[in-house]
């Protein structure tokens, strides 16, 4: 919420944009994890979050 309340002007020819931040959370849940499927989970919660109405976080419901 405090990025999408603070204006961000990105110069005079384009002026003043909106900016908001969409974020997945993705946690280790068993020990055989791998990187690749913990960024996979918090790449699909990042979808989900953008998908919902965009700024926001949402963490994995694996």
């Amino acid at each position: 919420q405090c990025i999408a309340a603070a204006p961000f002007y990105a110069g005079e020819r384009i002026g003043t944009l909106e900016v908001t931040a969409s974020v997945g959370v993705a946690a280790l849940e068993f020990a055989d994890d791998t990187p690749e499927l913990i960024l996979k989970r918090a790449d699909q919660a990042l979808y989900c979050a953008k998908r919902d109405g965009r700024n926001r976080v949402v963490a994995d419901a694996a």
